[in-house]
């Protein structure tokens, strides 16, 4: 399985001195699907400042935000064009002599990625001796495994937005020319995968700028793998489902409150991080909120149409917004039952007189 841990492993590894990239390799596509231009080069052989900006999109792809915008996803076995064009890719390590060996990958990428105007496809290949570590987590010595993967990032290419600008030499404003520039990668993989410290060559991590909306097309039939949604879909589908269950705004939200304070609850305890919630105990969880009792079947069974067989992580539906919203109305009860209680001990002991400031905190309860 993923984790944080193995993304930032590679990651660290993503300096001038860390690095061991070989090769970059790349095509730039136009809106129409057109390939206008290919690079094909020695990594460290470009000017520093290039490879310290392809670095920072390298390093992009390597999201720590494990199950939301990268995913460990297994490739089908039936989806045999993916797995050829990948093992291409890496078999060519990029080499210019060997750059045909790209096309089915790049042509995969072309014909399933969705995306409106220019964008620039980026190869990178590199080598990594995996050290031995000890229970401490210290690195002790080279490994046995030497894990060789390709990293792709798809970067949107867009015009700089108009302006006018300052030339020194003419010391005079003017119209300042637009240009093409190379956008933060929206998607990107690393190929075979690297989980719990190991090569897994039927899996490939896919990486998502939008975790709300994914290219599950790009996954699916661009790299061949199994649907899997990511953290923050899970989440919508789940809130979309009570909101159609019960049909009203400020119930759904008083639910999705209590939710909210029930899972961070449960995930208080150890080795609950893991913990996935079937239908049943999604049941259980609404029957305990008053009057959404009489939804709790509904929500069920839409629940279990929606995801079986693989349910969701309890993390996964935490709306962390909603908790935080909880949270500050607990306190504003808390702060107005305080003030009622202050109220009528002033009351108390005015002799039943209602004071000025007995008035105030009046006023002051009706703005809360």
């Amino acid at each position: 399985m993923l984790s944080s841990k193995d993304i930032s492993e590679l990651r660290k590894r993503m300096t001038l001195k860390g690095t061991n990239i070989t090769r970059l390799a790349g095509i730039y596509v136009s809106n129409e699907k057109e390939r206008m231009t290919s690079l094909n080069e020695r990594f460290l052989n470009l000017p520093e400042e290039e490879v310290y900006k392809y670095l920072d999109i390298a390093k992009e792809v390597l999201s720590r935000k494990v199950e939301d915008r990268m995913l460990g996803l297994t490739i089908c076995e039936e989806n045999r064009t993916q797995k050829y064009a990948l093992a291409d890719a890496l078999e060519s390590k990029l080499n210019l002599e060997k750059e045909r060996k790209l096309d089915a990958l790049y042509n995969l990428i072309i014909q399933n990625k969705a995306i409106a105007g220019n964008y620039l496809i980026l190869l990178f290949h590199d080598v990594y001796d995996v050290p031995k570590v000890a229970a401490d987590g210290k690195e002790l010595e080279d490994g046995d495994e030497v894990y060789e993967y390709i990293l792709g990032a798809i970067c949107p290419v867009s015009l700089t937005a108009p302006g006018i600008e300052y030339d020194e030499a003419t010391r005079a404003f003017k119209n300042r020319e637009r240009d093409w520039v190379v956008q933060k990668p929206t998607e990107g993989f690393i190929w075979p995968a690297f989980e719990n410290r190991t090569v897994e060559m039927e899996r490939i991590l896919f990486y998502t700028k939008d975790a709300k909306e994914p290219d599950h097309n790009l996954m699916e039939l661009g790299f061949g793998t199994i649907p899997v949604l990511t953290a923050t879909e899970e989440r919508i589908k789940f809130e979309e489902m009570i909101f159609y269950a019960t049909d009203s705004e400020g119930l759904t939200e008083k639910i999705e409150y209590k939710l909210a304070d029930s899972i961070y609850k449960m995930l208080l305890d150890p080795g609950m991080e893991e913990k996935t919630l079937k239908p049943e105990e999604i049941k259980n969880l609404i029957m305990e909120i008053g009057e959404a009792e009489v939804y709790a079947d509904k929500i069920a069974e839409m629940y279990e149409a929606e995801f079986k067989p693989v349910y969701p992580k309890a993390a996964h539906l935490l709306n962390e917004r909603m908790l935080k919203r909880y949270e500050a109305y607990i306190q504003q009860e808390k702060y107005k039952n305080l003030l009622s209680k202050a109220q009528r001990e002033i009351v108390s002991l005015a002799q039943g007189e209602f004071t000025e400031t007995a008035q105030e905190i009046e006023d002051l309860l009706k703005r809360v």
